[in-house]
């Protein structure tokens, strides 16, 4: 019974930090700018994009101080109807920044 109580504990505890740490994905020409509580992330330079499945994109880029970052999506990020445009919107970012 107390194991299972600190297993509850530990997830509860997974999904409000999970939460905590990122409240706003945005998408525009600058890059993917994830806003949080400690201070944004922009990803500037989008490196690569694999789907892993359906539901999950891994994104690998470049941020604005010029360290890797690997960041994973999904559809519990952005909500199951704004999934489809945020993956295109990616996907469009992507080939303008390879243009250049």
């Amino acid at each position: 019974m107390m194991l299972m109580t600190l297993i509850g504990i530990i997830i509860t505890a997974v999904f409000l930090i999970g939460g905590y740490n990122i409240h706003t994905i945005l998408v525009s020409d600058q890059g993917i700018e994830l806003q949080r509580r400690k201070g944004s992330i922009l990803i500037t330079k989008i490196e690569d994009i694999i789907e892993k499945n359906p539901n999950v994109l891994k994104v690998e880029g470049i941020t604005t101080t010029g360290n890797r970052v690997t960041r994973m999506f999904g559809v519990g990020d952005m909500g199951k109807e704004y999934w489809p445009k945020f993956k295109n919107d990616l996907r469009i970012l992507q080939q303008q920044q390879s243009q250049f």
